[in-house]
């Protein structure tokens, strides 16, 4: 199917590619993730050990700087009230009130808000979607962003990894096509690798799925729908879930979804200004360099504290070796 192609193509170009910012500078946000993953968990991309089998420490340095920005942020439930500046509304928006921190304590919307706090200060960027009822935070080691270029979410196609448990794939049922095909088909029992994450093992089986929101084709987007004619030159937005992409070659593609959207569903929020990129800066690689100097300097330290411990001993003595282990032997210290 055509609008599976293309949204393979996509992933591979985000994966592989690269954008210009200026000439001769060019940015991956691919890359970047990975590498802000690795700093986030305080793990070196070689292991632990150097070329020498010396230990490498890390010294973290951007712990407490985004504790110290989120305790300045200071927000959480107990500023979120509802207001009313007429009088006659005092009675309901005091029991509104009382109501919406029952909500937000209960349905434990208090440790998102830290959460999301945290991620736009360490990541530098949030994104919410809307759905059902609601809205739910993005995973931002799985969104892509075709036009790394983009200032907002609305000037670019996005396409969302998820990787399913059976009962929330049934779940879907009644709004997905397919779902039953998708069961039967699917042998996995691990969570398949992401963009920055290995696969995990387990016995539950997990299904993963590709959703894309962005402008498609009216052909392609009738094709998916199990339509024929369409305009291949008239673009509209659309969301498009589908599956059996990437390296498994058994796993038939299917259309899960196909339908025609309004509006994007995404609500974004950005630590820092527009320079030239969707990706804005968070402490994490602000402090990338800082923190690779860090280490560097610390490990250094570290060894040369090692190498000055030791005590080199020098005689004309050929027989001090023998010596040494003679006395060794004997049980003298000296």
């Amino acid at each position: 199917m055509q609008i599976i192609s293309k949204i393979e193509k996509e992933i591979t170009n985000y994966e592989t590619g690269q954008v210009p910012l200026s000439e001769g500078v060019n940015f991956s946000q691919y890359k970047l993730v990975k590498r802000i993953m690795i700093y986030a968990n305080q793990t070196y991309p070689t292991g632990k050990l150097d070329s020498q089998k010396n230990y490498k420490y890390w010294f973290d340095i951007n712990t407490s700087r985004i504790n110290a920005e989120v305790k300045n942020i200071d927000f959480d439930t107990k500023d979120i009230e509802i207001y009313s500046d007429q009088t006659a509304d005092a009675t309901a928006v005091f029991l509104l009130n009382a109501a919406l921190r029952e909500y937000l304590r209960n349905s434990g919307q208090g440790e998102e808000i830290n959460n999301t706090i945290e991620e736009g200060v360490g990541w530098g960027n949030v994104v919410f979607k809307k759905i059902k009822g609601g809205y739910e935070r993005v995973d931002l080691k799985n969104f892509i962003v075709t036009n790394q270029l983009a200032r907002t979410l609305d000037e670019t196609t996005v396409i969302e990894r998820h990787n399913l448990t059976q009962s929330q794939l049934r779940e879907k049922a009644g709004v997905w096509d397919n779902v039953e095909k998708l069961i039967d088909q699917s042998t996995k029992k691990d969570l398949s690798a992401t963009p920055t994450s290995q696969s995990v093992s387990g016995e539950t089986p997990y299904y993963e799925v590709y959703e894309r929101n962005g402008e498609v084709s009216e052909k392609d987007l009738f094709e998916a729908q199990g339509k024929e004619k369409g305009d291949e030159k008239k673009y509209l937005l659309a969301k498009i879930v589908c599956s059996g992409l990437g390296k498994d070659k058994k796993a038939n593609k299917l259309i899960l979804f196909a339908e025609k959207i309004s509006e994007m569903p995404y609500i974004e929020y950005h630590r820092g200004r527009y320079n030239g990129r969707w990706w804005r800066q968070g402490l994490y690689e602000l402090l990338l360099e800082i923190q690779t100097r860090a280490n560097e300097i610390g490990n250094q330290i570290a060894r040369g504290l090692a190498w000055a411990s030791k005590k080199v001993f020098f005689s004309p003595d050929q027989l001090i070796a023998q010596n040494i282990m003679t006395d060794l032997k004997n049980g003298k210290g000296d």
